[in-house]
């Protein structure tokens, strides 16, 4: 197993994530998911291409280390082996990541940066006519539809569409696909499952809840309860870890208390296998948004505004004009589905153990992730399953 320094972490960027889309005010009530892995592969590519304050920002809000290399090649370098152990049948999932890159024809973008994201992302890259929009969204919408597929022989994949437009001033489209597939280690009953009031945000409602007594890997918080699910009949590597608020705590309280970089190593060593009853509801989540605000409220504040990008282009003067994300999800008695897509959008310079019961009836937070090597796949808040 590659050493957790040598892999780009996702966990504190991802739960932080999380945090700042709870908190928008849009966002009150609303069901919420976002892909944290998906997010910081395509902010990674963009930030090979940033130089001095605009790297340090990028770094500092994607939890990555300083290495105080000018390039950011440590980082580049960890986000190759972050991809390189999310491949293979160890996993115990169907997990499939994709990267591309479309450049405007006539840009001359440098060899470097362009070589690195095929080197070390394994990007494809594409110069395309930026003025034929059209032709530009079905090709990008359409790669998306084909990364997010369950088989190659479906008609089309679980995202058909992230973008709806193209910039006048875009230059740059950065693009990140994941498909992820798996079936619990142990099954739900579905002979056990009843419908039961879930405590929605908008009020009670009768919804299907899934029910285990066994054992279970579980814990107690003082702001929540928490119990990890893993996927795949061997290792179980991959988990979803459900996370209750307890009485009188809401999921953006919890979610303000969740601690990245110590989250795994919680997981790990704090979560005991003891016997249980978990009720757990059915649940699927469709979740747009632009990320920009959440980003900027992490710290990457240059990048969108005065921003350094000579590691892509010589001297125009770019920055990211938005980070579009689309997460959908669901998950019942087999296991879980999920498939995601960000989109990085460069442009021109923008203006500025006793026995436990944990029955989940009411909103709570999950998150899906390899615990070998950290990698948040997705985390989201059920408000309304």
């Amino acid at each position: 197993m590659t050493s957790p320094r040598l892999l780009a972490p996702t966990a504190k960027f991802g739960l932080g994530l999380l945090a700042k889309e709870l908190g928008k005010s849009e966002n009150k009530g609303k069901n919420v998911i976002v892909s944290p892995i998906s997010a910081s592969i395509a902010l990674g590519m963009t930030a090979s291409g940033a130089r001095g304050d605009t790297l340090k920002e990028m770094n500092t809000a994607l939890g990555l280390p300083d290495f105080g290399d000018a390039d950011n090649t440590s980082n580049t370098n960890s986000y190759a082996n972050l991809l390189a152990a999310l491949k293979g049948k160890d996993l115990g999932v169907t997990l499939r990541i994709a990267n591309a890159v479309w450049a405007r024809e006539g840009m001359e973008f440098l060899d470097a940066f362009l070589a690195g994201i095929s080197k070390h992302f394994k990007g494809d890259v594409k110069y395309a006519d930026f003025a034929e929009v059209d032709d530009l969204l079905a090709e990008i919408n359409g790669w998306v539809s084909d990364k997010t597929k369950e088989k190659p022989s479906d008609r089309e994949g679980k995202i058909t569409k992230l973008l709806s437009e193209i910039n006048p001033q875009a230059v740059l489209y950065i693009l990140n696909a994941l498909y992820f597939k798996g079936t619990w280690k142990t099954q739900f009953d579905k002979a056990l499952t009843k419908d039961a009031t879930f405590h929605a945000a908008d009020g009670d409602k009768q919804h299907p809840l899934m029910y285990r007594g066994d054992k279970m890997r579980y814990a107690e918080r003082d702001d929540y309860q928490m119990v990890a699910l893993p996927f795949g009949e061997k290792d179980g590597r991959v988990h979803l870890y459900v996370l209750l608020p307890a009485a009188g705590k809401t999921v953006t309280d919890v979610a303000k208390v969740l601690d990245g970089d110590k989250f795994f190593v919680d997981c790990r060593n704090g979560l005991y296998e003891s016997e249980g009853e978990l009720w757990l509801p059915r649940f699927k989540l469709d979740y747009t948004a632009q990320l920009n605000d959440s980003l900027k409220a992490l710290g990457m504040q240059k990048a969108f505004g005065g921003a350094d990008f000579s590691g892509m282009h010589e001297t125009a003067k770019l920055c990211i004009s938005n980070v579009i994300q689309k997460v959908v999800c669901s998950f019942d008695e087999e296991g879980g589905e999920l498939a995601a897509a960000t989109a990085v959008e460069v442009s021109y310079e923008c203006v500025a153990a006793q026995p436990w019961q944990m029955r989940v009836d009411r909103p709570f937070i999950a998150v899906l992730a390899d615990e070998d090597t950290g990698a948040v796949l997705g985390a989201g808040a059920v408000v309304n399953p």
